[in-house]
């Protein structure tokens, strides 16, 4: 992908009147910067300095540079990402995690105004996300359930909890009982009670996702021992999987670990 090709990609896109206005709406309050990508999805950071795009191949640039502003205005309008992590003890990987919750409660939200502006919602996705569902069969049929953890499963199963995407709504409960029949049930009650934490979170007008990722990450199970923070300001503007810990004790154990 050249900066040529992907400069004609949003010029495409741009010719739709309802990404034409939020992408003026954005610029206003957060430059943006294109940039190519050779990945197969498109992505977005916004930043006090501004809001950098980067774009991939694709048939649908519209729908696609669309879902970027969506998750660019969110932002601008006072949505905080969690993206600031300490740690005190082996446990499972919180970044990933909360990485997975930034992108799907943003999309709880804002999927609503994505379909009110007429696109289709088999779209609002990259455009190989009608291999998704067939995807996550395998990954569940040929995991060993006794090892597999609450947290894996539930990132799994954010395929079926996900809105739109190219699966039809008989699909979509398909692959969800699908999990159920795979899946052991404690692992699946976890599952279940996370996600109606995401679910509680899309249909809330909350810009502060903190408590949604604190619940998830105790739910799930196996995240003791991690602080996740909105900024830098350690312990006050974060929140805690388990007991409160110490930056002393962070700097201890990230010097037991060599770092």
């Amino acid at each position: 992908m050249t900066q040529q090709e992907a400069d004609a990609l949003v010029a495409k896109g741009l010719e739709h009147p309802a990404v034409k206005a939020l992408y003026d709406e954005v610029n206003a309050s957060s430059p943006i910067m294109i940039v190519p990508d050779e990945g197969h999805c498109w992505a977005s950071i916004t930043r006090p300095a501004g809001t950098e795009i980067s774009v991939a191949g694709t048939a649908f640039p519209a729908e696609s540079l669309y879902h970027e502003l969506l998750h660019a205005q969110m932002k601008i309008g006072g949505y905080r990402q969690y993206n600031q992590y300490l740690q005190v003890a082996e446990s499972l990987p919180l970044n990933v995690l909360g990485d997975a919750l930034d992108n799907e409660l943003q999309h709880h939200r804002f999927f609503s105004t994505f379909t009110l502006a007429g696109f289709d919602p088999a779209h609002f996705y990259h455009d190989g996300d009608n291999e998704s569902y067939e995807h996550i069969r395998r990954l569940i049929e040929s995991s060993d359930p006794a090892a597999t953890s609450s947290a894996t499963y539930f990132l799994r199963y954010l395929t079926v909890l996900s809105p739109g995407g190219h699966g039809s709504d008989a699909e979509r409960e398909a692959l969800k009982q699908f999990f159920f029949e795979k899946v052991p049930k404690e692992k699946m009650d976890a599952v279940e009670a996370a996600a109606a934490e995401v679910l509680a979170f899309g249909g809330s007008d909350r810009l502060d996702p903190g408590d949604t990722i604190q619940n998830v990450a105790q739910l799930l199970g196996g995240f003791h021992g991690w602080w996740v923070g909105k900024s830098q300001v350690f312990p006050d503007e974060g929140v805690f999987t388990g007991d409160a810990f110490t930056m002393d004790d962070a700097q201890e154990f990230a010097a037991r670990q060599g770092r």
